[in-house]
C-alpha cells in the first residue's frame, strides 16, 4: 500500500493541516486517500505510545485510543481499499524508519511504499515557538545555547530506507506558502499524489501566539501554582491560555508581539547554521538560509547568563501590561472572587469585546458567581 507519512516538523502548522484533513475525510476517501484520526487535531499523535514514546497526558489513555484507531483504520481499508493511507503526527519526526514501519505494516496488513512529507521551520522561529509551547506545560525552557535542531539526520535515515519512495519538504514561511496558508500548501502536495482534480481543502488555523507579556505570565503561573506538575499540561494553565487566546482574538494582541532578542537570535542561528546549510544542500528548493537574516550580535556561550525567566531571551516588554493582566487572574488576586470590581477598569480599558472572554474564563474556573457579579458591574454595551 502507498502510505503518505506526514511527520511534521513541530510548530509547522500540523494542527491546522490535521483539522482540515479531519473535516475533509469523506472527500479525500472519494479521491482514493484514507485519513482516519481519533479527533480533529493532533492527528495520530497517540501512536507514539506504541513506539515507547510518551505524551504529556495520560499515556494509558492515549495507548488505548491508538489501538482503537488502528482497528478502525484496518476496517476502513478492508471496506474501501484506498490507494493511499495518510498518517500524520509531528511527534513521529524523530522516530527511526525501522521502528515506525512495522507499525505501518500492522495498520495496512502489508509492506508499504512510503512517501515522507515534512514542513520545516527556520530554527530561530522554531525555537521561539517551542518556548511558547513548552511554557504551557512547564516553567522551564531550553536556553538558546542548548537548542540544536539536527534535522538533516531524519532525512538521511529515510533517504537510505528501502521502502521510502520519496521525501517532500516545504519551508514553513508564510511568504513562501501558497496563499500564505499551510493548508493550501498541503493541498498542493496532495495533488502531486492524487492529481490536480483534488479540490482545495478548507483552511484552518488552530494555533495562535501569545504576547510577550502573556508568555511571561504563563511561566510565572506554572512556577507559582503548578510546580508539582511541571512538564504536564494541567487544567488551570490550559484555561488561562485559552483565555489569553480568546482575548487576543477578540481585541487584538494584548501586549508585545513575541520576538527574540538580537543576542538570542544570533545564538540560536549560530548553533544551527551547519544544519541549515545541510538541509539547503539536500533540498535545493528549500532555501532556508535566506529565509531569515541572523544578526551578527556578539554572544559568549561561557559568559552569557540566560536567566530562568523567559524575559531574558525576549525583546523588551511592558511591565504595566503584565501587572494589568495578572490582576485578572484569581490565583494572584483572590479578592476578585468575592469582589470583582477591581477587574472592571482593566476590562473597560481593553474595549467592549474583552469582557465576554474573561467571563467565560471565570465560568471555566468554576467561578460562575463571580462572573455573574462582574457582569452586573460592567457597563452595558
Amino acid at each position: 500500500m502507498k502510505v503518505l507519512l506526514h511527520i511534521g516538523d513541530a510548530k509547522c502548522g500540523s494542527s491546522s493541516i490535521q483539522a482540515s484533513l479531519f473535516s475533509s475525510a469523506d472527500l479525500l476517501l472519494e479521491q482514493g486517500l484514507l485519513y482516519h484520526a481519533p479527533r480533529p487535531t493532533n492527528g495520530h499523535f497517540c501512536y507514539i505510545t506504541l513506539l515507547n514514546g510518551k505524551t504529556r497526558g495520560d499515556n494509558t489513555v492515549q495507548e488505548k485510543i491508538a489501538h482503537e484507531n488502528i482497528a478502525e483504520t484496518r476496517a476502513l481499508i478492508q471496506q474501501h481499499n484506498p490507494e493511499y493511507l495518510l498518517i500524520s503526527g509531528e511527534n513521529l519526526f524523530n522516530i527511526a524508519p525501522e521502528d515506525l514501519t512495522p507499525l505501518l505494516s500492522k495498520i495496512t496488513g502489508e509492506d508499504n511504499e512510503i512517501h515522507v512529507i515534512t514542513l520545516l521551520r527556520h530554527p530561530v522561529d522554531l525555537y521561539l515557538s517551542g518556548v511558547q509551547q513548552a511554557l504551557r506545560a512547564s516553567h522551564d525552557f531550553i536556553p538558546p545555547e542548548n537548542y540544536v535542531r539536527a534535522t538533516p539526520a531524519t532525512f538521511k535515515r529515510w533517504a537510505a530506507f528501502p521502502s521510502c519512495a520519496s521525501i517532500t519538504t516545504r519551508l514553513f514561511d508564510r511568504k513562501r506558502l501558497r496563499g500564505g496558508s499551510v493548508v493550501s500548501e498541503f493541498t498542493t502536495i496532495l495533488r502531486g499524489f492524487l492529481g490536480d482534480d483534488l479540490p482545495e481543502l478548507p483552511d484552518a488555523n488552530e494555533n495562535t501566539s501569545l504576547s510577550i507579556e502573556q508568555i511571561i505570565l504563563m511561566q510565572s503561573f506554572r512556577r507559582d501554582f503548578l510546580d508539582a506538575h511541571n512538564g504536564r499540561f494541567m487544567p488551570p494553565s490550559n484555561k488561562l491560555v485559552r483565555f489569553f487566546e480568546e482575548l487576543n482574538a477578540a481585541v487584538g494582541l494584548v501586549g508585545t508581539k513575541p520576538k527574540l532578542s538580537a543576542e538570542a537570535v544570533a545564538c540560536v542561528g549560530g548553533q544551527n547554521a551547519r544544519f541549515i546549510r545541510a538541509l539547503d544542500n539536500r533540498f535545493a528548493d528549500l532555501r532556508m538560509m535566506e529565509a531569515l537574516e541572523v544578526p551578527q550580535e556578539p554572544w559568549d556561550k561561557t559568559g552569557k547568563n540566560w536567566t530562568p525567566g523567559v524575559a531574558s531571551i525576549l525583546q523588551p516588554h511592558d511591565p504595566g501590561i503584565v501587572s494589568q493582566l495578572k490582576a485578572l487572574i484569581p490565583e494572584y488576586n483572590p479578592s476578585l472572587i468575592t469582589d470583582p470590581s477591581g477587574a472592571v477598569e482593566t476590562l473597560v480599558s481593553l474595549g467592549p469585546k474583552a469582557p465576554p472572554s474573561y467571563l467565560r474564563y471565570l465560568n471555566q474556573c468554576d467561578l460562575g458567581h463571580t462572573s455573574k457579579a462582574l457582569r452586573a458591574l460592567l457597563p452595558r454595551s
